[in-house]
């Protein structure tokens, strides 16, 4: 398996390998070594998100693919080659790789624009009904269109 090759290629040829390296060092390294080389704030970010993803990847090992999108997807996807890299365990690089490949691009057929055709007014309401309609489709509780209507409409009476 493995996040592919086009993109592994491009993130090496950039900073892949520094932030392979860095993420693997304590936060107080890091912050360190950014301070006297001057990183720019991109690559910074990705470090400390790659710090951070260190310490929580050992518990994604067996978590639902919701999960696993909620806790991956406020990081770089740099952080998460260079995760992937730096990785040993063959079961979180799958984990990871099925985070990059598919499980960050499902979303729901439903959109604001459905959620309001159907009488809903805009609020905060619209984040969790989608959220909820995307854990579904990525936990495998539902798998076309018909079944996410059957969610959408239970969970409107529920609201």
């Amino acid at each position: 398996m493995g996040i592919g090759y086009q993109s592994s290629r491009s993130f090496i040829q950039g900073q892949g390998i520094l932030l392979v390296w860095l993420i693997q060092l304590s936060p107080d390294s890091i912050q360190s070594i950014a301070c006297r080389l001057h990183f720019p704030n991109c690559l910074n970010e990705a470090i400390v998100a790659g710090s951070k993803l260190k310490n929580i990847l050992p518990g994604l090992e067996n978590t639902s693919p919701s999960k696993v999108v909620e806790q991956l997807d406020p990081m770089p996807l740099e952080t998460i080659f260079a995760t992937y890299q730096a990785t040993k365990s063959e079961s979180l690089r799958q984990v990871l790789s099925a985070y990059a490949t598919h499980w960050r691009l499902v979303k729901p057929i439903a959109t604001g624009k459905t959620l309001q055709k159907l009488g809903l007014s805009p609020s905060p309401q619209y984040r969790i009904i989608l959220k909820t309609l995307r854990d579904a489709w990525l936990n495998g509780t539902i798998h076309n269109a018909e079944e996410e209507n059957t969610l959408l409409e239970n969970i409107l009476v529920w609201k």
